[in-house]
C-alpha cells in the first residue's frame, strides 16, 4: 500500500511539472545588423558599427495592443560592435501595426531612448508571430532609417528542465524496485 501511495505522488508530481513547462512557452527574439554612417553616437549606437540584441518573451502575453508596453521579457542582451552594452537597460517592448506607422516594435530603454525596428506586425494581438524579417532600424522616434538588419522570432528547441528528468528517473527506479519486490515475494510464496 505504501508503494502505491508513492507511485500516486510520483504521477501527480510528473503531471504538475510537465504542465508547468508546457505553459511557459518562450519565444527568442534576436536581431543583428549595422548602423549607417549618419547614426548618432549613443550607448547603443555608433556610425558604421554592428548591433545585435536578443531577449525572450512569452509567446502569449498581456496586456496587448498597439503601443502597449510589455515588460515580461527576460535574458535581454545588447551588443554594439561585438561588446556587451550593460547600460542603458531595457524597460519595455512595444508592438505596433506597420500599416499605421511602419514600425514593428520598439525597444524602450530606462534612459528614455528608443530603438524602433520596422517590419511586419509581430505582436499587437498579444501573441507573437514567428519568422524572420529584414528590419530597417531607427532611434529616438526619428522616422528615418539609420541602420539595417534582420530580426528572427523563434521558439527555442525544447530542453527538459533537470527537475522533471530527476523525477522521471526516480519514478523509473521505483517501478523497477516494485517489480523486483513483487518477483521476490512471489518466489517466497
Amino acid at each position: 500500500m505504501r508503494m502505491k501511495s508513492l507511485m500516486l505522488i510520483f504521477t501527480l508530481g510528473m503531471a504538475l511539472s510537465f504542465a508547468k513547462v508546457a505553459n511557459a512557452t518562450l519565444v527568442d527574439i534576436a536581431g543583428k545588423g549595422t548602423w549607417n554612417a549618419n547614426t548618432p553616437t549613443s550607448p547603443f549606437s555608433a556610425p558604421n558599427e554592428t548591433w545585435a540584441f536578443s531577449f525572450d518573451l512569452p509567446q502569449s502575453f498581456s496586456p496587448s495592443g498597439i503601443g502597449t508596453p510589455v515588460t515580461q521579457f527576460s535574458n535581454f542582451n545588447y551588443l554594439l560592435n561585438g561588446s556587451l552594452v550593460s547600460s542603458p537597460t531595457l524597460s519595455s517592448v512595444e508592438f505596433y501595426t506597420p500599416n499605421i506607422d511602419g514600425i514593428s516594435f520598439v525597444l524602450a530603454f530606462d534612459t528614455g531612448d528608443t530603438v524602433a525596428l520596422f517590419g511586419p506586425d509581430v505582436g499587437t494581438s498579444g501573441t507573437l508571430s514567428l519568422g524572420t524579417f529584414t528590419a530597417p532600424i531607427t532611434m529616438n522616434d526619428k522616422f528615418q532609417e539609420t541602420g539595417n538588419g534582420i530580426v528572427t522570432l523563434s521558439i527555442p528547441s525544447a530542453t527538459p528542465e533537470p527537475s522533471p528528468l530527476a523525477l522521471f528517473g526516480t519514478g523509473i527506479f521505483l517501478l523497477g524496485y516494485m517489480a523486483y519486490r513483487k518477483k521476490e515475494l512471489l518466489k517466497k510464496a
